[in-house]
């Protein structure tokens, strides 16, 4: 092969390679996961880069976490860690990854943290709530406890 075709052939591997890479940054992918924990849990601590999170208290003694993620070229390996007494929620997964949750908890459950942007909920909770929002929307429904935001 000649040096022009040499280099005409790489030209194009390049530009598979890029064009690959752009039409994969766009077409994203989802996954559900849905986990309950059994340890003892009595804080939610939202660090949240750019996804939706709604908190839900119950008359449960047990923590469910469903997660929804999107994502581009691959699936992150966790999206919340538990340490402690704590959950720890992170949506911010890497480049082109953010996650949604829903998290069911015992009502008395404290739920502290910040979110970058995306919409909080918090629903029938009795335990104090410490959140903070750059951008998005905190709703609040029967909530007992104190409310600092």
């Amino acid at each position: 092969m000649s040096r022009t075709g040499k280099q005409a052939l790489i030209a194009v591997l390049a530009l598979s390679v890029l064009s690959f890479l752009v039409v994969g940054s766009f077409l994203g992918r989802t996954a559900e996961a849905s986990s309950k924990l059994d340890r003892s849990v009595n804080r939610v601590e939202l660090a949240s880069g750019n996804g939706d999170v709604e908190i839900v208290g119950s008359d449960t003694n047990q923590i469910e976490v469903r997660e929804h993620v999107r994502h581009r070229f691959g699936k992150p390996d966790h999206t919340y860690e538990v340490k402690g007494d704590t959950v720890r929620l992170d949506s911010d997964c890497g480049w082109g990854c953010s996650v949604d949750y829903t998290v069911t908890v015992p009502k008395g459950t404290e739920v502290t943290g910040e979110s970058s942007s995306g919409e909080v909920e918090l629903r029938d909770l009795t335990a104090p709530v410490n959140v903070k929002l750059s951008s998005g929307d905190l709703e609040v429904n029967n909530l007992e406890g104190s409310l600092r935001a």
